[in-house]
């Protein structure tokens, strides 16, 4: 966080207001960075942008000359940037809802999720106007506590007894009625994710294939061809790849890769 203190007269008495500037994405809380999806939605409004990020009040704001307000904008324009890495989901819990996301850097993520929430990413990223692969997106990400996509993910073999399966549609229903910037700042927030997955497995996930909307992104990837490669010939032991956690598997398929470049 940068110091921000900002001197200004009102009613002829002087006032000096001191407040932060976050400087990175994981000093946002997550009312902060559904601001900045706002911003993605609906365009870059100056004045909006620093009162929201800034714990300033619109009033505070106007009363600031413009030179204060060019010095502010630039501290902030990072954010307009998608390309720093960020390895974790900053709204923690989906308003309204009892959904959570995984944790820091995928983790409680099994690889079958991660297929699943990313292959949605990408229809979304395709067709940016169907809601409907935004929502299942954030309904393959965001789940109750205990609920999973294969009962064996839970590690606590006691709790087992009382975990279920996600119910997909059941949390879609609910994420539909969720504002659309936050739905969509999970969106951008994964595309922060993927740049870091692109720095910790450059060959799995290379640079060129940027998801941001816009690039080069011509079609989704063929996760389940990734997946029959993954497994082999052991078929039998299909559900152990799927619960796998992602990391770990990518991790695998990082080694996998470069072993082949070598040969």
């Amino acid at each position: 966080m940068k110091e921000l203190e900002i001197r200004y007269r009102h009613w002829g008495v002087r006032k000096v207001k001191r407040s932060r500037i976050p400087d990175n994405w994981r000093e946002l809380t997550a009312k902060q960075f559904t601001a900045v999806a706002d911003m993605h939605i609906c365009g870059y409004n100056a004045d909006k942008m620093i009162s929201q990020l800034c714990g300033l009040s619109e009033k505070e704001v106007n009363m600031m000359d413009s030179y204060q307000k060019y010095v502010i904008r630039g501290e902030l324009e990072w954010m307009l940037s998608l390309a720093t890495p960020h390895d974790s989901f900053i709204i923690e819990q989906l308003p309204g809802t009892r959904l959570l996301p995984p944790g820091n850097k995928l983790r409680g993520c099994s690889l079958q999720q991660f297929m699943t929430a990313d292959t949605y990413f990408q229809l979304f990223t395709l067709h940016p106007n169907k809601e409907e692969f935004l929502n299942l997106f954030v309904g393959a990400l965001y789940h109750r506590l205990g609920e999973y996509y294969n009962i064996e993910e839970c590690d606590v073999p006691s709790l087992r007894r009382k975990a279920t399966k996600i119910d997909m549609e059941r949390n879609v229903a609910e994420i539909s009625h969720a504002d659309l910037n936050v739905r969509f700042a999970v969106y951008l927030n994964f595309i922060l994710i993927r740049e870091w997955l692109s720095k910790a497995y450059p060959k799995l996930f290379p640079k060129g294939e940027e998801h941001e909307q816009g690039t080069k992104l011509h079609r989704p990837t063929d996760w389940l061809a990734i997946f029959d490669a993954f497994i082999g010939d052991d078929v039998a032991d299909m559900r152990k790849y799927q619960i796998m956690l992602a990391t770990d598997a990518f991790r695998i398929m990082e080694r996998r890769i470069k072993n082949a470049q070598k040969r």
